[in-house]
């Protein structure tokens, strides 16, 4: 009709009959899609809650970005009395004397603030929760930082054995070195780190949360340990409270497909819903130990995520949780050849 020169009026007004009664898109109308699925039972009234943002896919969290504060006060104040001392020599020079000005001025300017302080990062590493295993991922392979840079204090043993798990303090050397961590190099045989060859023993350092000695409340799994069937639903018992454990591949997009790798660790308990998203080269994740480790009475886990000649290890703590998504109270990387 409008190529035959029919007013535009007319021709909008067919077309918003149409349109509007059989849902079309035109020229002149849209669609708007209104989800209107119940979001929670009825009658059960909402709770606001502070909701955690999501860690940046590849990071277990904020620990991992670069550390690039500087010792700025202490090199300002080194590069002033070098400067002073320039210009005094200057005052006093006399022939002679302007090539030992000359080198206190170029001294002071070198002594100005540089990046990546050691100091800034020791203090980062020693307010660090961290979870160590005895020996290295294998022959050629490493953890994911430096033994020498590691925290000698504030170290308790969880160790798993056939009949129990347990958590006790550390024991020292007479020099005060933790008896886990000798001088080891890449490379070094597990043997050299854990003389003992006890197999499930994990070393943790948590600042600011209280771990008691003693046997640990576990939670009653198959074999003691568990590899999760993908979307399955587990209903378990932490001591007298009930809870449920569902894994995901990876993350889900909105229409529920699996993207990236890792694992996706739900746990649903007292009617909330905790979330873990734990990265990881491959998808294969393990349940290592399992119980309540920090006496809130709810359960926390050690968990493996691996694949590829590449696995991670992750501590789970429901003390430091939110109902939502989480990251891992502490990390441990390996890295294969």
């Amino acid at each position: 009709a409008g190529r035959n020169g029919a007013p535009e009026e007319e021709i909008r007004a067919a077309v918003l009959d149409v349109a509007l009664t059989h849902h079309l898109v035109s020229k002149y109308t849209s669609l708007v899609a209104v989800d209107v699925t119940p979001t929670k039972p009825a009658g059960v009234n909402g709770v606001t809650s502070a909701i955690p943002g999501n860690v940046p896919e590849g990071l277990t969290g904020f620990d991992q970005l670069p550390r690039t504060a500087t010792s700025m006060e202490l090199q300002l104040l080194l590069g002033a009395l070098l400067l002073a001392a320039a210009t005094l020599l200057l005052r006093q020079a006399h022939g002679r004397g302007w090539m030992a000005a000359a080198a206190c001025v170029a001294f002071a300017l070198t002594a100005m603030p540089h990046d990546a302080s050691a100091q800034a990062s020791a203090t980062a590493d020693r307010n660090r929760a961290m979870i160590l295993m005895p020996g290295n991922y294998n022959d050629v392979g490493a953890w994911d930082f430096d033994l020498a840079s590691v925290p000698l204090d504030g170290w308790v043993v969880l160790e798993k054995t056939a009949r129990e798990t347990t958590l006790s303090r550390a024991l020292v050397h007479a020099d005060g070195r933790p008896v886990f961590l000798p001088a080891v190099k890449d490379g070094a045989a597990p043997a050299e780190v854990d003389p003992e060859g006890q197999g499930e023993r994990y070393y943790l350092r948590l600042p600011g949360t209280s771990l008691h000695a003693g046997t640990v409340d576990e939670v009653p799994l198959k074999r003691r340990s568990l590899a999760p069937i993908l979307d399955h639903r587990y209903e378990l018992m932490q001591g007298t409270q009930p809870f449920a454990l569902t894994v995901r591949n990876g993350l889900r997009s909105r229409d529920g497909k699996p993207y990236g790798e890792g694992a996706h660790y739900a746990i649903e308990i007292g009617g909330d819903r905790f979330e873990y998203f734990l990265p990881g080269f491959g998808w294969e994740s393990r349940i290592e130990v399992a119980g309540d480790l920090d006496g809130d009475g709810r359960p926390d886990f050690v968990v493996t995520v691996g694949g590829n000649n590449s696995w991670a290890v992750y501590l789970l703590l429901s003390s430091k949780a939110q109902p939502g998504l989480n990251a891992p109270v502490a990390a441990l990387h390996g890295t294969g050849c």
